[in-house]
């Protein structure tokens, strides 16, 4: 099958130093199909905290819930209500079985295999479970992904992004318009010379201390008011990792400072609690860091807008995720932006593999 062997003990033990694409297409496959048999045929197993998007969802179909409640959930209603339930479940199920194939076939190496699994946990759990809002974010991500494979110049990504989150942006999810700003400002960076960069800085402070006192309450607010509707009991469920503002969100000095705290908060997610959760989430912030690294770095051409984007989502993000889960689910339904900062680095470290084999081969 091609798979490539080094000696290690006088001829006699062959171990391979990395899977050959059969191996790696039978990984991806089993694991496809497990995704499958719990959404398609166990999905009364699947616990209720990954449902909750998906609940409201079908009460809003079914007309038990006012739309005025939530625009958002309103708007992916209505996608979702063009065709039978029974279509969209199955649709759904075959879409994120098509993603899971493009991640998972990607990769390269046994390191590539472990460190999958991080990266993969939350988006399988947070987002694939159930038809939900961020099922229409991963076909957006998909669409955008996929031109970033067939264009040669980064113009046409960049109009099919703008596109993209500009409807997204206007009829689900305001804050996709408040990610392009922030992206098209990452991109003017990029493009300064890197002696001129640090005058952006007093820049942006003094952007950030002329807003409308209503501006902070907007961007930053939400995270106080989940705080305030779960503490008057009108939610049915917990959340452990909840955290609020530790300053009103009224001013630029304050709000900096929110942003700070909520920065190390959910990026060294440690200093709030000790759980497998949180093990897994520092653990894939970690490889998603690396990868932002990487595809600034090294990526050329139009797939390296698509790191960008990534960053974009989490500095927005930032503002007003409430907990842990809301901000593990949001930027890992984007993660096919780092695809291919992931299989650059797959490519990389099998490369470097493939040469270890000839120099160890060559010394025999």
């Amino acid at each position: 099958m091609g798979e490539e062997n080094i000696n290690l003990r006088d001829g006699q033990f062959m171990l391979p130093l990395k899977p050959d694409s059969f191996i790696v297409r039978i990984s991806a496959s089993f694991w496809i199909l497990v995704y499958g048999l719990v959404y398609y045929v166990f999905p009364e197993e699947i616990p209720e905290k990954y449902l909750r998007d998906a609940v409201q969802i079908q009460y809003l179909i079914q007309g038990t819930l006012s739309f005025e409640e939530d625009g958002s959930f309103a708007a992916t209603s209505a996608v979702f209500n063009i065709l039978p339930q029974e279509v969209n479940h199955v649709a759904v199920g075959l879409l994120n079985c098509y993603i899971l194939w493009l991640i998972l076939t990607q990769i390269k190496t046994f390191r590539g295999i472990v460190l999958i699994i991080p990266l993969l946990a939350p988006l399988v759990l947070l987002n694939m479970m159930a038809p939900t809002k961020d099922t229409i974010v991963l076909m957006m991500t998909l669409l955008i992904y996929s031109v970033s494979l067939r264009v040669r110049t980064p113009l046409a990504l960049l109009l099919t992004i703008l596109g993209c989150y500009a409807v997204y942006g206007f009829f689900v999810r305001g804050y996709y318009l408040l990610i392009v700003v922030v992206f098209m400002g990452y991109l003017i960076i990029d493009k300064t010379h890197a002696s001129r960069v640090f005058l952006y800085v007093p820049l942006l402070l003094l952007i950030v201390f002329l807003l409308p006192e209503q501006l902070y309450q907007n961007l930053e607010g939400s995270r106080d008011e989940v705080n305030f509707w779960i503490i008057l009991g009108k939610t049915d469920y917990e959340v452990r990792t909840l955290f609020a503002n530790p300053f009103p969100p009224d001013s630029g000095l304050h709000f900096l400072g929110n942003y700070a705290y909520a920065l190390c908060l959910l990026n060294f997610p440690f200093l709030l609690d000790v759980s497998v959760n949180e093990v897994i989430m520092a653990v894939d912030i970690a490889v998603n860091t690396w990868l932002i690294t990487t595809g600034i770095r090294m990526l050329q051409g139009p797939q390296r807008l698509l790191t960008f984007l990534f960053v974009a989502h989490v500095t927005v993000l930032i503002l007003f995720e409430p907990d842990f889960g809301s901000y593990a689910r949001h930027f890992s339904s984007v993660f096919l932006y780092l695809l291919p900062a992931f299989a650059f680095q797959e490519r990389r470290h099998a490369e470097a593999l493939r040469r270890t084999i000839v120099a160890q081969r060559s010394s025999f």
